[in-house]
């Protein structure tokens, strides 16, 4: 199990590494982390957040955050609902990269539960503010 900022570092740059192969046709098909970081937003999703913060601070290539977005943070909001989001709005004011990520987000079932709901004012209000600053 990743339990160390170490680990968590390495993983997220395998991460990103794999996810850039993908984009380029350059992978072999296996799938290895990206199988493994979406295990872990169901079975461990306070270590994917983890992962999903470093990854947004690591990298601001396009294909990297729509995947982040459309994968891992898109799982955790669905999974932790309401309580994810104070994290998702103090890495949005500090990273444009992880607001970037957010708009690749969307519903997983009815948008008309309160969490999502509350995402779209917090996805809106994070865009209103493209220095970040709060």
């Amino acid at each position: 199990m990743i339990v160390s900022e170490d680990e968590i570092a390495r993983f997220a740059s395998d991460w990103i590494a794999e996810t850039i192969r993908g984009e380029r046709g350059t992978r072999d098909g296996d799938d290895v982390f990206a199988d493994q970081f979406i295990d872990l937003t169901f079975r461990l999703p306070d270590v994917a957040l983890a992962i999903a913060l470093k990854i947004a601070e690591l990298s601001d290539h396009p294909w990297v955050l729509e995947n982040l977005g459309a994968g891992a943070l898109e799982t955790i909001l669905h999974q932790k609902k309401e309580a994810v989001l104070p994290v998702y709005e103090a890495a949005g004011n500090r990273m444009a990269s992880f607001r970037e990520a957010l708009d690749s987000v969307w519903p997983q079932g009815s948008e008309k539960q309160e969490h999502w709901l509350r995402f779209y004012a917090l996805r809106e209000e994070l865009r209103l503010r493209p220095d970040g600053l709060a």
